[in-house]
């Protein structure tokens, strides 16, 4: 079966990223094993154009869960840096918001998983053409659009959505945060996204030169942008630093996508 996006000329697309993009938007179309795709594509291949026409030149990826292990150990006790956590009341428009995020992937014919159960929570961006809204629910969380007026959900996966694949229950007190999407493109900056358990107060992210950028943290989620293009190398030497409310301090390399 072949994909065709309608990229520019000028910006291939990759087949592999390609192939990896359709088949983490839209699981139901995915292949079987020893089988082939089902399902007619129809509505839902329109999820997958939003996402490809993002930016020119913009790449979305979902990162992978990973289950905790020695490379995320604790950092020495001590003070850390970043933007505290804050739980108040959601404004009015922010649960519009959400409302019209979820109902974006839904418009397509995606099953959103316990579509009343979203609520928004870190929002970032705001002052710029594109912002972003991340929302939640108790398994998992989702990034949504902020631009032209319109809101839609970033790369709408249903096993990420449905914490079959990431989500909260991964959480644990060695790996107390998790990036599960970023968008970058074009030589700009970078936006990446994740969650963070309840004990989580702070999260930063902090460079190969231990230069650290606060990111926003609300609710379990947290997110922060970068004009650094190594931050897209997993190996680049980038990690996030997450406080505890003890006072503790642990560090997760990006090379836990």
């Amino acid at each position: 079966m072949t994909n065709d996006f309608d990229l520019p000329p000028d910006r291939p697309m990759p087949d592999h990223l390609r192939n990896a993009l359709w088949n983490r938007i839209m699981p139901d179309l995915a292949a079987p094993a020893g089988g082939t795709r089902l399902k007619k594509v129809g509505k839902p291949l329109a999820v997958a154009a939003v996402v490809v026409g993002l930016a020119a030149g913009a790449a979305v990826v979902f990162a992978p869960v990973r289950d905790a292990g020695p490379s995320s150990a604790p950092a020495p006790a001590g003070p850390g840096s970043g933007s505290p956590a804050r739980h108040m009341p959601s404004s009015p428009e922010d649960v519009e918001l959400a409302r019209e995020c979820i109902a974006d992937p839904i418009s397509y014919g995606l099953a959103v998983p316990e579509p009343d159960s979203w609520r928004p929570a870190v929002k970032i961006d705001t002052d710029t053409p594109q912002g972003f809204l991340v929302i939640r629910n108790e398994k998992a969380a989702a990034v949504c659009i902020l631009s032209g007026g319109k809101v839609r959900m970033m790369g709408a996966d249903v096993e990420e959505m449905a914490g079959r694949r990431g989500g909260y229950a991964k959480l644990t007190p060695e790996f107390p945060c998790h990036e599960f999407a970023s968008l970058s493109g074009g030589g700009g900056p970078t936006s990446l996204f994740g969650i963070a358990s309840d004990d989580v107060t702070a999260v930063s992210l902090v460079g190969p030169d231990n230069s650290t950028t606060p990111a926003s943290l609300h609710d379990g989620t947290f997110a922060v942008t970068v004009n650094d293009p190594r931050v897209n190398d997993p190996h680049g030497g980038f990690r996030y630093r997450a406080t505890l409310k003890n006072g503790h301090v642990i560090d997760v390399s990006l090379s836990a996508r």
